[in-house]
């Protein structure tokens, strides 16, 4: 786990990674990337692909509000 040092005044302060400490921008900006993809998942292209075995019912068409409608029901 990465521990962020604060005495730097611009910019990000120095990162300390595995007990070693990072002042490189370069490569803050990638310890800082990699943490961040280390918690983070990927989104799905599409989202019917996440789990379509798992539902019981056949997919519905998509809904169309129209402000007749929003009014009928208000």
């Amino acid at each position: 786990m990465m521990k962020v040092i604060l005495n730097d005044i611009s910019g990000i302060a120095p990162l300390r990674h595995n007990s070693i400490t990072y002042s490189d921008s370069k490569v803050k900006v990638n310890l800082l990337n990699d943490q961040f993809a280390s918690v983070f998942s990927k989104e799905t292209s599409n989202v019917s692909d996440i789990c379509v075995p798992c539902r019981p019912y056949p997919g519905m068409n998509p809904i169309q509000f129209t402000s007749v409608g929003i009014n009928k029901l208000l």
